[in-house]
């Protein structure tokens, strides 16, 4: 079903492979020809039915092909990570440093995604203020703000990335219409130092003076 051209919905999976997805979307196309699929994938299944995976967020460390993210990108569909209870680095559980929650968002610009998907914002266990852990799941995976409207430390720090991130992309745009290549290369060049999927031993001094050098670059 479309409205106004676009999808008037869309179907959300998990990690599912190609094995599993390929019989549900033949029989999900025959119901609903080009229905909308939102896909967190960490088997490259998004390639069964590019056209119809509208929103597609890869694991940490794994990657959109080339090609397959320009094409992407020319149809205006979405593309971000994401992280659940792994990879240990980067994160934003509750014993995770906190310059990680910066690293996510420049990590996402690095790698010219939209953005990050975590799973879980307020799925609480059952005293949140108290132990964070679910299980064996470690420490913050199920959420990242507390009952009663109460931020946390790590959630405050993925904003600052996540403003850092719109920052970026506005300094782009500046640079390129005043044709400052200088700038927009130094720019560039740092913004790609985060692209990398094992921790930095200096993650703490690489993120603080990247956002040094990035205000410097502001002025």
């Amino acid at each position: 079903m479309a409205v106004g051209g676009r999808s008037a919905g869309i179907s959300t999976m998990d990690e599912r492979n190609p094995e599993q997805m390929k019989p549900m979307l033949v029989l999900l196309n025959s119901v609903t020809p080009g229905f909308a699929i939102s896909l967190a994938d960490d088997h490259k299944a998004y390639k069964i039915y590019p056209d119809q995976v509208k929103d597609l967020s890869v694991s940490f460390g794994s990657t959109i092909d080339k090609e397959d993210l320009e094409y992407r990108k020319q149809h205006n569909m979405i593309n971000t990570f994401y992280v659940c209870c792994v990879p240990s680095f980067p994160n934003i559980h509750t014993f995770s440093l906190p310059a990680e929650g910066v690293y996510i968002d420049w990590y996402s610009m690095a790698t010219s995604l939209d953005g990050f998907l975590f799973w879980a914002y307020n799925n609480w266990v059952k005293d949140p203020l108290v132990d964070s852990r679910f299980r064996t799941w470690p420490g913050g995976d199920t959420y990242v703000i507390y009952p009663e409207a109460r931020s946390s430390i790590r959630f405050e720090i993925l904003r600052d990335g996540i403003e850092d991130a719109e920052k970026i992309s506005i300094l782009r745009a500046k640079f390129i219409k005043e044709n400052n290549q200088d700038k927009l290369n130094k720019l560039n060049t740092l913004v790609g130092s985060f692209d990398k999927i094992t921790q930095p031993q200096n993650l703490n001094n690489m993120v603080e003076g990247a956002q040094n050098t990035f205000n410097e670059l502001s002025k």
